[in-house]
């Protein structure tokens, strides 16, 4: 519009004061130092066989394990 003869300004906005709101992201919270507590529950209970049987994965497993292996890789 400006290079049309006819152009008039438009009017000027003048602002007194400025306020910048920034949000963080998770990855800012924790290069910050936030330290992070996590807790996994896995529920194996239908893959584990009958509870009555002694060879069942209800008595001994190496899932007992796999949420240290989780959380050890999501740690590093």
């Amino acid at each position: 519009k400006e290079k049309k003869k006819s152009y008039q300004n438009s009017g000027m906005l003048h602002c007194t004061t400025c306020d910048l709101q920034i949000e963080n992201t998770f990855v800012d919270y924790v290069r910050g130092g936030m330290e992070i507590g996590l807790m996994i529950g896995v529920d194996f209970t239908a893959s584990n066989g009958p509870i009555e049987a002694h060879d069942s994965l209800h008595h001994t497993s190496d899932q007992d394990d796999r949420p240290n292996d989780v959380g050890g890789n999501v740690e590093h």
